[in-house]
């Protein structure tokens, strides 16, 4: 998941409660979840120790079962308005044979 903002001192329980709640209202699908991390950021952004507010980064969602997570996948489109976005490919080898495939 792009974008998800995580607050100070966030325990994963407590980040994971938070990623279910604003998935299912953002896409009205119930969405149960096994786990829930923020990845690090590969670089910092140059005004990041004067910067205000959190750092947005990619949470890393690992759902329970595969329906649900093909559920959450098919409403996807329902986060086109928002700063959220869903997207199955996170590591370059995969988005490599993606890309390989739509060539």
């Amino acid at each position: 998941m792009k974008n998800f903002v995580g607050k100070e001192g966030e325990s994963p329980e407590d980040l994971q409660q938070r990623a279910v709640k604003e998935l299912s209202s953002q896409l009205g699908v119930p969405v149960e979840l096994a786990g829930a991390r923020h990845l690090p950021a590969k670089t910092l952004p140059r005004n990041y120790a004067t910067a205000a507010a959190p750092r947005p980064t990619l949470l890393l969602l690992k759902f329970k079962i595969a329906k649900a997570r093909s559920a959450v996948f098919r409403a996807r489109a329902k986060l086109a308005g928002t700063a959220w976005g869903l997207d199955e490919d996170l590591t370059p080898l995969q988005q490599q044979q993606r890309k390989a495939l739509q060539s």
